[in-house]
């Protein structure tokens, strides 16, 4: 499940990420107050990221912890 694989170095391992938990991960940012152009920045980069692509269900949003709520989602590749 989401979030609850815990490695060793304490970094959980996630198989389904969302623009909003990047932002507020990375850059301990309220998701509430990121900049359009940021944002777009973060899509772009999950987009292209290797081992990851965009969900292609529930016309690619799913729901994700408190405080995000339904978001565009990018899960691992299989």
């Amino acid at each position: 499940g989401w979030g609850t694989d815990i490695q060793e170095e304490g970094e959980i391992v996630r198989n389904r990420v969302c623009v909003a938990e990047v932002w507020n991960e990375l850059y301990n940012g309220d998701s509430k107050n990121i900049h359009p152009a940021k944002a777009a920045e973060i899509r772009q980069v999950l987009s292209h990221l290797y081992g990851w692509e965009k969900y292609k269900l529930s016309r690619g949003r799913l729901k994700f912890g408190p405080g995000y709520g339904l978001q565009t989602a990018f899960t691992r590749c299989e």
